[in-house]
C-alpha cells in the first residue's frame, strides 16, 4: 500500500501545482481584464469629457455672437434714435428751407424763438443782415425787418449730430 499512496503523493503535489497555476492564470486574467475594463471606461470618460469641453465652446461660441449681435441691434438701435430725433427737431424748420415770402418767414422765426426756449441746449444761431444770435428776444425782433411780399432765402447748417444750429436768412 505504501507504493500506492507513493503514487498518489505526486499527483497531489502536481494537482495542487496545476490548482495554483489556474488560480494565478484565472488571477492574472481577471486583473487584466478589470484593467482593460477600466482603461475602456478611462478613455470613454476622456471622450465625454473631450464632448463636454467641444460642446461649452460652441455654446460660448454662440452666445458671444447673441451677445455681438445684441450689441450691434442696440448701436442701431441708439443710431436710429438719435436720427429719428434729429429729424423730429429739424422737421419744421427744414420745411422752410430755400426760398420763402416773407410771412411764411415769420413762421420759421416763431419756430425757432420757441425751439430756442424749449432747448437751451440746441440753440439755433440765426444770421439775418447784421444780426447774429441765439437770443429768443432778438431774434423775434427780425419780424420787424422783413419786407412784406420779398422773398428770402433760408439756408440751414448742421451740428456733427444732425441738429439745426444755424440759420442763415438771405435778402
Amino acid at each position: 500500500m505504501k507504493e500506492g499512496r507513493d503514487e498518489i503523493k505526486p499527483r497531489k503535489w502536481l494537482i495542487t501545482i496545476i490548482i495554483i497555476i489556474s488560480i494565478l492564470i484565472a488571477g492574472f486574467l481577471s486583473y487584466k481584464a478589470v484593467i482593460g475594463v477600466k482603461e475602456l471606461i478611462n478613455k470613454e470618460i476622456k471622450k465625454e469629457e473631450a464632448q463636454k469641453k467641444e460642446y461649452e465652446e460652441k455654446q460660448k461660441q454662440i452666445e458671444d455672437e447673441i451677445n455681438r449681435q445684441k450689441q450691434e441691434q442696440e448701436q442701431k438701435q441708439k443710431e436710429q434714435q438719435k436720427k429719428l430725433a434729429a429729424d423730429r427737431f429739424n422737421s419744421s424748420l427744414e420745411l422752410r428751407k430755400g426760398s420763402q415770402v416773407s410771412f411764411s418767414l415769420k413762421y420759421l422765426i416763431d419756430d425757432i424763438v420757441t425751439s430756442n426756449k424749449k432747448n437751451p441746449d440746441k440753440l439755433i444761431t440765426v444770421i439775418f443782415e447784421s444780426t447774429t444770435t441765439t437770443n429768443p428776444e432778438e431774434i423775434q425782433n427780425l419780424k420787424s425787418k422783413l419786407e412784406e411780399w420779398h422773398y428770402y432765402e433760408v439756408l440751414l447748417d448742421y451740428d456733427s449730430d444732425g441738429y439745426v444750429n444755424r440759420i442763415k436768412i438771405n435778402y
